[in-house]
């Protein structure tokens, strides 16, 4: 983390320690969301809405907006029985081919590609 309070800027939120000012925004940002009655998803954790918190810039009007249009998004574009788009590949994910392990030393995500486990026969036919 660098800077403090408005100026700060946080690279890693997951198993740290929150400085006095995020808690404050954090407990802001809750309140607000509990006073306007918005249900938050169940893995939505403070991580989650304290990257709101920064992406807002504090703001916690700005920060119950997103939230509100980020949900209203996921209901009308992602709702619990969300199709496969590419059907063909749900075997490949299933056979552990391809998956999200980590983040390297930039925070991007590392995509494994195991391909001793590609079986392109078994998937061409479906």
């Amino acid at each position: 983390m660098k800077g403090a309070g408005t100026h700060s800027q946080r690279f890693i939120f997951y198993k740290q320690t929150f400085t006095p000012f995020e808690a404050e925004k954090l407990s802001r940002l809750k309140a607000v969301l509990k006073e306007q009655q918005v249900a938050i998803p169940p893995h939505w954790d403070d991580c989650v809405l304290l990257r709101l918190c920064y992406g807002t810039h504090w703001k916690t009007r700005n920060a119950v907006a997103a939230v509100q249009t980020h949900l209203e998004w996921r209901r009308t574009y992602m709702p619990s029985t969300y199709p496969m788009m590419f059907e063909q590949v749900q075997p490949l994910l299933d056979a552990g081919c391809l998956y999200v392990h980590g983040r390297d030393c930039r925070y991007r995500p590392c995509i494994i590609m195991n391909y001793p486990k590609f079986n392109f026969k078994e998937v061409r036919g479906k």
